[in-house]
């Protein structure tokens, strides 16, 4: 099992600082020695051992000789390694020595330029510009090689503690589950319902005790679906008759029945169009789990091999936590039971037109205010596939930028005839003199294909008839599929990134017959 979090640093901040031990050995955070921090980047063996680092660097005294190593190694460490979760904390004494000051930001603004194009939803980027003499101490820096002051110690430390464990750890949005020994003990098909454990003392108590903490967790916003060989009828008898605290309406596109359970977990992804990065699959057996993992490399996994340990398995997976809660999260498992209804809709119509002139969709354009902050939170660091920029932004710049009055932010929400789905998607767009540039376009996977998407370009084209508009686009692993395909559509023209190795696009949007019948369907 890999550690949790290893902290490095290119000054001396943790030697005889009982304030890490106050403020964030708790967080199971793994100090590295002091001054390692280059080696530490270099190393694989390091790299490998841990899935978080948290990085403290200080500018001021490495410019000439550390400062570019520093920031070209993390440069090459990021690109190589985006899976890991890396917090980067920068320090930077502001003086009276304006000119050199200034030197210093140039160079930091071209790093993280150069360091967002690789930054993945994984990355974190915090920047002080710190001026209060209190912050520093010179003897500090002569005799510990320590430009920080016991009270700057303290701030930093603070900061460390008060990283969201939901930043650095990513939490799943869907659990597939088994059910023969994962949500009961035995074997239904050879026990019967009333033979297998569940409830009574003993191993009963403990799939008792799991059930219960997966229906919190689907209140919390996880979803929950089943992949197990068995009979349907039986499962749901088992839930039905022993009274289980999970229903069968707590799951969704289950696949219940004997083909391999590969095939049935890319069923149950495609019909949430989610990743499989995004999903925790729990089965008792390690053949099934072997021969999951042999076709989904980046799923998560769970072997229920030992039952004294699986209710305390469960309860340490950190992407299994939420610090914050959004509306949308407690609506999730309805958001997806109105995609289900969408789909046996769509399934029973031959006609395209006819399927979306009969959903009644109905488009909205919110305003970010306190209520729904968290979810465009949400929106702008965890939605990846069709996410135009995959810009990153926390929860008080997109409150700064809600303020702007040279940009706009508006979050979409959608109702059709199932049901009101909530926010499912955000708009953010900048009018420059006679040009109107979207920096921002998102929308919830669950939603795509319905025409939403376009009928967004055109409602902005529309608003802006007079100007020229144009959609910015960044592409990256994770959004290189369906927006790729989007932009195909004959109202976008490519007016920079011919380049092969350019990621960055501009597109025009023209007003055409196409784009103009989209409206007909809203």
């Amino acid at each position: 099992m890999k550690n949790n979090c290893l902290l490095s640093s290119n000054i001396n901040i943790l030697e005889s600082n009982e304030v890490w031990d106050k403020n964030v050995i708790r967080k199971n955070i793994v100090f590295d020695e002091y001054n390692r921090l280059m080696i530490s980047l270099n190393d694989k063996k390091t790299l490998s051992s841990y899935n978080k680092f948290i990085c403290i660097i200080y500018l001021n005294d490495y410019f000439e000789n550390n400062f570019k190593k520093i920031f070209n190694q993390l440069e090459n460490t990021l690109s190589k390694n985006k899976n890991k979760n890396i917090t980067l904390f920068l320090f930077l004494k502001k003086t009276n020595n304006i000119i050199i000051d200034k030197e210093y930001l140039i160079q930091t603004n071209i790093f993280v330029n150069r360091i967002l194009k690789l930054s993945s939803e994984n990355f974190k980027l915090i920047f002080n510009l710190n001026e209060k003499k209190e912050f520093f101490s010179t003897r500090n820096k002569f005799l510990l090689r320590c430009p920080f002051s016991a009270e700057g110690l303290s701030s930093i430390s603070k900061q460390v503690s008060q990283i969201p464990e939901e930043k650095l750890f990513k939490p799943f949005k869907l659990l597939i589950l088994d059910c023969d020994n994962t949500l009961w003990g035995g074997t239904i098909g050879e026990d019967g319902v009333e033979s297998i454990k569940y409830s009574e003392d003993g191993e009963g108590k403990i799939f008792e005790k799991i059930q219960k903490h997966f229906k919190k967790l689907k209140k919390m916003g996880f979803m929950l679906s089943i992949c197990s060989k068995n009979n349907s009828r039986d499962v749901w008898n088992a839930f039905r008759l022993r009274n289980m605290h999970l229903k069968k309406n707590d799951f969704l596109f289950p696949k219940i029945n004997w083909e391999e359970k590969a095939k049935n977990i890319n069923e149950i992804l495609n019909a949430f169009s989610l990743r499989e990065h995004d999903v925790l699959f729990i089965d008792d057996q390690k053949i099934e789990i072997d021969k999951v993992k042999k076709k989904f490399k980046n799923i998560s996994t769970l072997h229920v091999n030992d039952l004294s340990q699986y209710y305390e398995d469960i309860l340490a997976l950190k992407r299994l936590q939420k610090f914050e809660i959004s509306n949308e999260d407690k609506k999730k498992h309805n958001s997806y039971k109105l995609k289900k209804k969408y789909q046996e809709f769509k399934e029973a119509k031959n006609n395209f037109d006819e399927i979306f002139t009969e959903l009644n969709q109905k488009i909205s354009f919110i305003d970010i205010k306190k209520s729904n902050i968290l979810r465009t939170e949400q929106l702008f660091n965890k939605t990846n596939q069709f996410n135009f920029t995959t810009n990153r932004y926390n929860k008080d710049e997109l409150l700064m930028l809600s303020k702007n009055n040279a940009s706009k932010i508006k979050l979409i929400s959608l109702q059709d005839k199932f049901g009101n789905h909530g926010v499912i998607g955000c708009v953010h767009y900048k009018k420059i003199n006679n040009e109107v540039y979207i920096q921002d376009f998102i929308l919830s996977c669950r939603i795509l294909s319905r025409k939403i998407e376009e009928y967004i370009v055109f409602i902005i084209k529309k608003k802006f008839k007079n100007n020229n508009v144009y959609l910015e686009y960044i592409k990256n692993d994770q959004n290189k599929d369906l927006i790729s395909i989007f932009l195909k559509k004959n109202y976008f023209k490519l007016q920079k990134g011919k380049k092969k190795k350019t990621n960055k696009f501009l597109y025009k949007i023209f007003y055409n017959k196409e784009l103009n019948e989209i409206k007909k369907f809203f």
